[in-house]
């Protein structure tokens, strides 16, 4: 079995969110050469206010595109 875990900021929508878990579930299974009913995916989402860089919150972060 493979797991996945990632980290997203909660910005997308339920659709988009849909298509990239099956996407990511998808390559995983491909590299793997697990069954993809055997790959779990963990997907956490929060806010800016938990991305940090160069040691400083970034509350206003707009690196992540949400319609990606």
């Amino acid at each position: 079995m493979a797991i996945l875990t990632i980290d997203l900021r909660s910005e997308r929508s339920d659709e988009r969110l849909r298509a990239l878990a099956a996407g990511l579930i998808d390559a995983v299974s491909k590299l793997t050469g697990e069954p993809r009913e055997q790959v779990v995916l963990v997907i956490h989402e929060g806010g800016g206010h938990h991305v940090i860089e160069n040691d400083e919150h970034r509350v206003d972060f707009t690196g992540i595109r949400s319609d990606v």
